[in-house]
């Protein structure tokens, strides 16, 4: 709509965190961080706003909003929540202001906020895979929040792009309120459950002349445009952590840290090769087990992955 932005009505993507918001297309690293799992909305039935440039392509605010219900995906919705969470709704909002310091030289701040209702079935799984490597199937972090009133999360984020070099970071603290057991005497309350996590990554380019775009209609990045006939090869390095140790999880929780290194090269605009390795430590939590080592146990997991990325 002109003059207004975008309205998408059914189920989509919804407005979240910095690695929430941006595609997969343009994604620098072949994972999300790992407490994103455990903070996104990602889609929902219902109704998504973005201003997508609606007030000049070169207006450094954008906006992106969400007001949905019921469980997440329509297909999951159906198949595993079913009637149970027919009264949950949820809203996201991701601002974004962009600041156009010169020729290819750009800071993005930033922030989002998200929030689930559980009033219907007040049950919360709390999930994140080691690593962030989403194919596993044991998870680091499985625990419930059982007696939910509500969820929410969000937190700051800040990109900045200089000709090759382009740096990011983003924190996300999580808080649950909890309700009473015995909601109408209030015999036995139960504490609030909180959490958080942080990622800081750079990525640059030593050939080719590329750069990543800050795109301030999207709050986002762009896809790297790589001209060079031998191709673009950039260097990349992220930390990641998070904190979700808390008694009141059903099994115990954890907390670790990860270091990513890798690189990627991209042979055009369409095609890049990924490499990525990685070194994970975690204290507490399943352990990558059925069974809970307890908070005094602690682990570890390197991982290494590569993809072949087409985009069309």
């Amino acid at each position: 709509i002109k003059g207004f932005g975008k309205l998408t009505v059914g189920n989509a993507k919804s407005a979240g965190g910095m690695w929430e918001n941006t595609s997969s297309n343009s994604i620098l690293f072949m994972e999300r961080p790992m407490y994103n799992e455990a903070a996104n909305l990602a889609h929902r039935a219902g109704i998504h706003y973005d201003t997508a440039g609606a007030f000049g392509k070169k207006n450094p605010f954008h906006l992106k909003a969400t007001f949905g219900v019921g469980g997440e995906g329509a297909w999951r919705q159906e198949q595993e929540d079913s009637d149970s969470v027919e009264d949950r709704w949820v809203i996201g909002i991701a601002p974004h202001y962009t600041l156009n310091l010169g020729k290819k030289h750009t800071l993005l701040v930033g922030g989002h906020f998200n929030y689930e209702n559980l009033s219907d079935g007040n049950a919360r799984g709390v999930e994140a895979r080691a690593n962030g490597v989403h194919t596993l199937g044991e998870k680091i972090q499985d625990g419930d929040l059982a007696n939910v009133d509500n969820y929410y999360w969000g937190g700051p984020q800040i990109m900045y792009t200089n000709g090759p070099l382009f740096m990011a970071a983003e924190y996300v603290a999580v808080r649950a309120s909890r309700v009473s057991a015995n909601v109408e005497n209030a015999t036995d309350p139960h504490d609030d459950y909180e959490a958080h996590g942080g990622s800081i990554f750079s990525h640059y380019f030593f050939n080719g002349g590329a750069n990543v775009k800050i795109n301030n209609t999207k709050g986002a990045i762009s896809g790297v445009k790589c001209k060079s006939p031998t191709g673009c090869t950039a260097a990349k390095v992220m930390f990641e952590y998070l904190n979700f140790d808390d008694d009141e999880l059903s099994e115990s929780g954890t907390r670790g840290g990860v270091l990513h290194i890798g690189f990627n090269h991209y042979f055009n605009s369409n095609v890049r090769l990924m490499v990525d390795a990685a070194r994970g430590l975690y204290e507490g939590g399943t352990g990558m087990s059925t069974d809970a080592l307890g908070t005094n146990v602690t682990h570890n997991m390197t991982s290494i992955q590569t993809r072949l990325h087409l985009k069309f």
